[in-house]
């Protein structure tokens, strides 16, 4: 059936999940409607941590006391991790709370950060956002979690065979 013709997708200029769309209520996913809820399933802290840190953005504060801890928060929670995996999740824990306390100075907009668990892509852009950051260097913070991520990097991949990822 042609997608003009399918009942769900009526001869339309607009995708079903604009706003100005007359099925925009139907459609499951809405990506331009702002309170629809997305989680970032892959942020690795627990809330009661991030709660403990410093915010300058009363948004985000307000969204950590009103949510859940996500999926690999709680899976890292009682693992022991090797000591270049602990590195790297203690330079974006460094990260994460410089963007937390300088939140409310940054171009959070731009990076579409609405929600405290907000991707690592969205947090380093942020902090490396040259028209919001001409004062501050935050460079230190990237440059850490680059270099911790790099030794994970190389010991993954010396074992990679070993444990039979790579045939």
């Amino acid at each position: 059936m042609p997608p003009s013709s399918h009942p769900l997708y009526p001869s339309h200029p607009l995708h079903p999940s604009h706003p100005s769309h007359p099925l925009y209520p139907l459609y499951p996913f809405h990506p331009f409607y702002p309170s629809t809820p997305s989680h970032n399933h892959l942020f690795p802290f627990l809330i009661t941590e991030v709660k403990k840190w410093k915010c300058s953005d009363p948004d985000i504060t307000s969204g950590i006391s009103a949510d859940s801890d996500r999926f690999a928060a709680l899976w890292l929670q009682n693992k022991t991790l090797t000591q270049e995996a602990q590195q790297v999740i203690d330079a974006a824990r460094e990260m994460y709370k410089e963007f937390y306390e300088k939140s409310a100075l940054l171009n959070t907009n731009k990076y579409k950060v609405g929600a405290w668990d907000a991707g690592l892509y969205q947090i380093k852009a942020c902090l490396t956002d040259e028209e919001y950051n001409l004062d501050n260097d935050y460079s230190s913070f990237t440059t850490a979690l680059k270099n911790a991520m790099k030794v994970l990097e190389a010991k993954i991949d010396t074992e990679k065979y070993f444990y039979g990822f790579i045939e």
